[in-house]
Order: structure tokens, then sequence, then C-alpha cells
């Protein structure tokens, strides 16, 4: 009787194991499913990438099931055209982010909004949204009939947000409506990328045909066919379609512009840009030079003049070479800049990239720059973050200390001039490099390139010249050190000024 009472414990003892170590039935995570529209080549599209959105569902504890779809395959196309028409919120910027009952448009709105979307249905999930019907895809976009060929020419500027999906809108028109019998494109659209001075002459010459008032030229996106022209916001489905329809007998290509009309495009730019530009380059000049970075050598080469017995107009000999090497020095890094700007501009996509980078750099320069102040007016000037490297300092003293024993003074000035400028790049170049993409922006031609680049540089070297007119009047390196370091925090506010009005300035121009 014993044995089968321990028989009968032990099995349920046994069983009862069993069913505590046994795996627990895992538990369904919520699904959020989206779409997302955009293009293969699109920069602002980072925040709806695939493993951007694997990190946010693990931090949610849920799924997310994104689908994309690639706008430039024009299916895709008249889908997200369909959505847009559904949802009545068109002519969105790429990317586009369809969840539950909301369409976010552009980088700004998804960065905006969709976190908080995700949070909200991270507990229940949320179905995928009904794809558009036939009948709805067939109503977004009518296609006109074209008797004869239309031709459009379409202006898009590197770092151009808009450009994007202003591209993909005409090419839908191109697939759709096709070649004629004899093989020619119904609705040819020539594509220029307003890079280069001929670009931005061609197109003011078409503003003003158009008859633009002068805040829409040279502005991006921007279709011009026959005697009309479609700008920015005006850039819509509807509107070319009623430009189509309007030119269905045929468009030819605009003419070249004549000699007087480049004449008249020229002065017209040059005017417009006159104020803004000369501006803007002054005051980038004057900031630039009164940079810490710059003066921190100078300092060092005012002071050794000054310990090796050099006084009066020896100094001023000293300071005019050298201010005359740093001008010369930075005005040909400037022409090779110049120049290398200009030429990216004929490979568009690397062109907006680059544009774009210049623009993160400003911002991320105006940040710095800001907290820079914070410390500045704390008195922890020795925590900044935007100057030049420690080792880079021993390096520019060392070589102005060296050209100084070794030549005569003249020389050593001219030398210690260029091998400053040069050294001095990695932190002046902060400022040199975005101003430059403006400079060529606001040029209509290469020689009011250059002029910029003398005004520049000209502001550049005045601090310099301020600086050696104190010192032959007895100022020591001892009190300029004490002045850069009284006025550090103005000379940061300015920084931070200038940083963010250029990365402003970057993004108006495109």
């Amino acid at each position: 009787m014993r044995g089968r009472l321990a028989s009968a414990l032990t099995a349920v003892f046994v069983f009862a194991a069993a069913i505590s170590t046994a795996a627990p039935e895992p538990v369904e995570k919520p699904v959020i499913n989206l779409y997302v529209f955009l293009s293969p080549d699109c920069p602002t599209c980072e925040p709806v990438k695939e493993d951007v959105l694997k990190k946010t569902a693990e931090r949610l504890g849920c799924r997310i099931e994104p689908r994309y779809f690639d706008v430039e395959e024009m299916a895709n196309y008249r889908i997200l055209v369909a959505y847009e028409g559904r949802f009545k919120d068109t002519e969105n910027d790429l990317p586009v982010v369809i969840i539950a009952d909301r369409l976010l448009g552009g980088v700004d709105e998804v960065k905006a909004d969709l976190a908080d979307l995700l949070s909200k249905y991270a507990p229940t999930g949320v179905a995928a949204v009904p794809l558009p019907t036939p009948e709805e895809i067939e109503m977004a976009l009518h296609i006109p009939a074209v008797e004869r060929p239309v031709h459009a020419v379409f202006f898009d500027r590197p770092g151009c947000r808009k450009c994007g999906r202003a591209d993909h809108l005409l090419a839908y028109f191109q697939n759709e409506l096709g070649r004629t019998d004899s093989g020619d494109e119904r609705f040819a659209v020539e594509r220029v990328v307003a890079a280069d001075k001929d670009a931005r002459l061609r197109h003011e010459v078409l503003g003003e045909r158009a008859g633009l008032s002068e805040d829409k030229r040279l502005v991006a996106p921007a279709v011009f066919i026959g005697t009309d022209a479609l700008v920015d916001n005006r850039l819509t489905d509807s509107a070319v379609t009623g430009l189509i329809l309007k030119y269905r007998r045929g468009a030819a290509a605009p003419k070249p512009p004549t000699r007087e009309e480049i004449t008249a495009a020229t002065a017209r730019l040059n005017e417009r840009f006159r104020a803004i530009g000369f501006a803007t380059v002054l005051a980038g000049g004057l900031i630039d030079g009164i940079n810490p970075c710059a003066f921190v050598t100078l300092i060092f080469l005012v002071g050794y003049l000054t310990a090796s017995g050099r006084r009066g107009a020896e100094i001023l000999l000293v300071g005019c070479v050298f201010m005359i090497a740093v001008f010369c020095a930075y005005f040909m890094i400037g022409v090779g800049l110049a120049t290398a700007v200009e030429t990216l501009g004929v490979l568009p996509r690397i062109s907006r990239a680059f544009t774009w980078a210049l623009i993160a750099m400003s911002f991320a320069l105006a940040a710095l720059s800001a907290w820079d102040l914070v410390l500045a007016l704390g008195g922890r000037s020795g925590e900044l973050k935007v100057g030049l490297p420690s080792f880079l300092r021993r390096r520019l003293s060392l070589a102005v200390a060296k050209e100084f024993r070794t030549r005569t003074v003249v020389v050593a000035a001219f030398v210690s001039g260029f091998l400053v400028s040069f050294l001095e790049l990695v932190c002046t170049g902060q400022i040199y490099l975005p101003l430059i993409r403006v400079m060529i922006s606001f040029s209509a031609s290469r020689s009011r390139a250059l002029v910029f680049l003398l005004v520049y540089n000209a502001a550049f070297v005045l601090p310099l010249a301020v600086t050696f007119c104190a010192v032959y009047a007895g100022i020591t390196s001892e009190r300029l050190t004490q002045f850069l370091h009284r006025h550090l925090a103005l000379g940061k506010l300015l920084m931070l000024v200038l940083f963010a009005a250029t990365g402003v300035l970057l993004v108006v121009i495109g």
C-alpha cells in the first residue's frame, strides 16, 4: 500500500515539475503597419529607414512593418498621388509616411509627428491602410491629350528639397504621355541644374520672359512652358496638367538667350545681389578675422618680435608683409575652393549632398559656438569646443620662430604668413568654405565671384592691420591677450550669428 502511494506521489510531482518548466507560450507583439514613399537618392529619408524603425520598435516593445514604395516607379508615384487625394493633402515633399488616418509629408513633419504616432499605436498595433482603388488612381492624375510635342525646361538646384518631388511629377507625365509615331516625346523635359553662371543667367532670362516678379526669380523648383512659368509651391500636379492642356497643340523649346538678354540679366543679378552679397561677405571676413583661431598665432608673433628686440617701423614692416602673405594665401585657397565648388555643379547628386553637408556643418558649428558662448560667459574658456587644436598651435609657434631665426625679417614674415594661413585653415576654413558656396550663388559671373573673394580677404586681414598698428603704438602681447579674453564671449556670439546666418542662406539659395 505504501509503495503504491509513493509511486502516485512521485508521478504527481513529476507532472507538476514538467508543467512548471515547460516553455511559456510566446506573446505576439502588436504590429504597426505603415507605408513609406521615397526615392533611392532621398537625402532626408534617414528617419524612416528600416534600421531606424527597427530600433524604435525594440524600444516601444512592438513590431513595425514598413512597406516601402519607390516613387521613381511610376505605378508607385500614382499610388502616392491617389493617397494624397484621399487625405486631401497634396504636393508633399519626400519622404511621405501613411499610418492609420494620418499622412505625414516631408522630413520636418515626419520628425515632428511620427514618433508620437508610433508611441500611440505601440500597445495595440494598427492595420495597414487600404491601397487606393483603380478608380482612385485614375481620378488622381488626369492625363491630357497632346496633339504636338510640348517642351518644358525644369530648373533644379543643389540641396533643393522640393525639387525631387517636382522631378518625379514631370517624369510621370513624360512616361504617361509617351512618344509620337515619329519617336518624339509628347512631353519633353529639359532638366537644368542651376549651379553655374550660365544656368543662372538662363534661368533669369526665362523668368524675365515669363514676367515673374523679382522674388520668384532664380527660385527652384521652376518649370517654364511656352511663355508661362510654375515656381516653387505653384508647381503642382493640377498646374502642370493645366499648362499641358493650354499648350496641347505644341510648345517649342525656348529660344537661346540673346546677347542683349544676357547683358541685361547679368546687370539685374549684380544689382539684386549686390547689397546682400557684399554685406554677407564683408561681415564674414571681419568675423573670421577676429576669430580666436587667427589671433592666437598673431599674439605669439607679436610677443616673439617684441622679445627679440624689434620695435617701431620694423614691426610695421613685418606686419605689412605678414598681412600681404595671409591675403595672397587665403585668396589662392579661395580660388581653388571656388573652382572645386563650381565643378561639383555639373554633378547634381554630389553637389546636392555637398550643399546639405555644408548646411549641416554650419548649424552644427552654430550650436557649438552657442555652447562656447555659455562657457565663455561662465569663465571656462579652457573648455571651448571651436578653436585651433593645441598641437597645431604649438606647430605654428615653432614654425614662426624657426622662420625668424633662419631668414631675413621680410622673407620670414612672408613665409610665416603662408604657413599660418594653410595650417589655420582647419579652423578658419569652417567659415570660409560655406561662405564661398554663398559667394558663388550670389555671383552672376566668375569675375564677380573673384570680387567677393577679394572683399572677403580684405576684411579678413583688417583686424590684423589694426592689431599691428596697436603694437606700433605700444600695446604689448600681454594686453592683447587680455583684450582677447575680455571679449571672447562677444567673438563667440558673432561666430554663432555668422554660422546660423550662413546655414539659413545656404538653405534659401539651395
